[in-house]
C-alpha cells in the first residue's frame, strides 16, 4: 500500500556553529515549526503585441520568507537561553545557518542563513506550562536538498 502522509514526528530544526565543516545542534523542545514559505513575484508585462487578449507575466525576485517556531520555553537551555541560545542570537543580531530537517526517508533539508527577528516568551496561565514562539527571518538563498 502507497503511504499517503507523513508524520512528523522525527523533524527537527537546528543551528549552525559557522563553523568549516558547518556542526548544527538540534534546538531543544520544539514544539511545531512552521517553513519559510517560497515565493516568486510576478509583474505585468502585457503589451499591445499580446494576443488572445490575455495577460502576460515576467518573474521578477524571488523571496524566502520567516520560519516560525514554537517551543516548551527552558530558559537554562543552552540553545534557548541568552549565553549561548536563540535568545543570544537576538541579542547579538547573529546570522547563521538554520536547517529543518523533514521526516522523510531521505531526511530532506533546507538550510537558511538566518537572524531571531522575535522571540516571544509566553507563561500562559495557572497550571500550564512555559513556552516560547519565535521567528527566524530568513536573510538570503538557501540549500534546499
Amino acid at each position: 500500500m502507497a503511504q499517503r502522509a507523513l508524520s512528523v514526528r522525527e523533524s527537527e530544526l537546528s543551528r549552525g556553529d559557522g563553523a568549516s565543516p558547518e556542526v548544527f545542534t538540534r534546538i531543544a523542545k520544539v514544539r511545531s515549526i512552521d517553513p519559510p514559505e517560497l515565493s516568486t513575484d510576478f509583474e505585468d508585462a502585457t503589451d499591445f503585441d499580446s494576443t488572445d487578449f490575455i495577460k502576460e507575466y515576467v518573474d521578477t525576485l524571488s523571496g524566502i520568507g520567516t520560519i516560525g517556531l514554537e517551543i516548551h520555553y527552558l530558559p537554562d537551555d543552552p540553545t534557548h537561553d541568552a549565553t549561548t541560545g536563540v535568545i543570544y542570537d537576538w541579542k547579538n543580531r547573529t546570522e547563521r545557518n538554520y536547517k529543518i530537517v523533514f521526516s522523510n526517508a531521505a531526511k530532506t533539508e533546507w538550510i537558511f542563513p538566518c537572524k531571531v527577528a522575535n522571540f516571544k516568551p509566553n507563561i500562559g496561565e495557572v497550571g500550564g506550562k512555559l513556552t516560547a514562539a519565535i521567528t527566524l527571518q530568513v536573510m538570503g538563498a538557501g540549500t534546499i536538498n
